[in-house]
């Protein structure tokens, strides 16, 4: 499959970012003719999660990660960061896992959680405050989880009987657990009169569907990220709009993200750089409709931008793109979705904090956007405006 590559006038760009201007400007150049169906990684993907400047992908039995590792959020005993993808230690039975600011966490066969990393706000859930640079068991006593998502420093799982538990920091309530102020230093039940299907958390708020398709939402609410219509944080969930049926969601920077049950977006709170995607920068306080006639299976939202698939997998995003992480060639930002990496199949798409990862069809590993810790995995610190082809060891 042949496609059309971008790369950047050096010169140009020198001079416009000494300036102080945005880059835009890219010039076309030839490269070789791809062929995608052949590019394939030495194990193949599973799994790809995405934290703030860190990112971590199951292949074959073991999980992987790369990028910024100063808390240890690598999992690889050490303290130094990593362009390329490096083996977690003793995570042959994790089964899913979740990134946030300095920490990664994960699930194993048996429902126990597992987190490494960043500890100051006690979001490994071992009791402590001391940051681990492997896998050590969270504090969970007999409660055994189904899935979990983490936030900043803030991590909620959602056990087998579908209940909320959370822990970590909970400055604005996002832990859920009624009050805000202190650090939960251990996995708590919270939200105790709601049970969810799932759940999503931001950067300092979260949100979850309910058995009945409501969304319910919790945590810092400054840029309306909550979608309640006011900018007052909540400690416990609250329903923005019970008319409003979900089926999926995602948590941003200071948006979120949700999908009907026929799989059209709606998107709120902070817009400043089209994250919403409802062809505005005006911030939104309620669920606002996307600008776009897609259908879309799944999306993910990152710090100021927004990434959905259609059932069709093909991948699309809107917002922000200054470190080129929409993947479109340019870095020209979007306030409606624009189509990526046209030709390829998407299983799963993650927006990070400001770079792209997704998995293909063929278990390929495909990561863009910013790079300057090597997130990307690709064994530099260049950001890449186009989606790159990432190999696990």
């Amino acid at each position: 499959m042949k496609q059309r590559h971008f790369c950047y006038d050096k010169n140009v760009r020198t001079h416009l970012i000494r300036a102080g201007f945005i880059l835009s400007l890219l010039t076309a150049c030839q490269a070789p003719v791809r062929d995608l169906e052949a590019e394939t990684s030495s194990l193949a993907v599973w799994q790809i999660e995405t934290g703030t400047t860190h990112a971590c992908a199951r292949g074959g039995e073991a999980l992987y990660c790369w990028g910024e590792n100063a808390s240890g959020q690598l999992g690889d005993g050490s303290l130094t960061d990593h362009a390329l993808p490096q083996k977690v230690l003793v995570s042959e039975n994790f089964q899913t896992f979740a990134l946030g600011g300095e920490h990664s966490c994960a699930l194993d066969r048996e429902g126990a959680a597992w987190c490494w990393g960043g500890n100051s706000a006690s979001q490994l859930g071992d009791g402590g405050t001391t940051s681990r640079a492997t896998p050590a068991k969270v504090n969970q006593g007999s409660v055994r989880f189904a899935s979990l998502s983490s936030g900043l420093a803030t991590v909620c799982a959602l056990a087998t009987d579908r209940r909320l538990y959370c822990w970590g920091e909970n400055g604005a309530g996002e832990t859920a657990n009624g009050t805000a102020g202190s650090a939960l230093t251990t996995p708590t039940m919270t939200a105790v009169t709601s049970q969810f299907l799932q759940i999503s958390m931001g950067t300092s708020h979260g949100c979850g569907i309910t058995p009945q398709n409501i969304l319910k939402c919790w945590g810092l609410n400054a840029h309306f990220q909550l979608g309640d219509g006011t900018v007052t944080s909540r400690p416990s969930p609250i329903v923005a709009d019970s008319s409003l049926k979900f089926r999926a969601l995602s948590g941003g920077g200071s948006h979120s993200c949700a999908l009907l049950l026929d799989g059209r977006p709606k998107c709120w709170g902070l817009n400043s750089s089209g994250q919403i995607g409802d062809s505005t920068t005006v911030i939104k306080a309620v669920a606002a409709d996307v600008t776009t006639s897609e259908k879309f299976a799944s999306l993910s939202s990152g710090a100021d931008h927004t990434c959905a698939l259609n059932a069709a997998g093909q991948a699309f995003c809107w917002g922000s793109n200054q470190y080129g992480q929409i993947g479109d060639g340019t870095l020209a930002s979007h306030d409606e979705p624009v189509a990526v990496d046209i030709g390829t199949v998407y299983e799963t798409i993650k927006a990070g904090a400001q770079f792209t990862c997704g998995v293909t069809s063929h278990k390929q590993l495909r990561c863009w956007g910013r790079n300057h810790k090597g997130q990307l995995g690709l064994g530099s610190n260049t950001d890449q405006a186009l989606p790159q082809t990432v190999a696990l060891p």
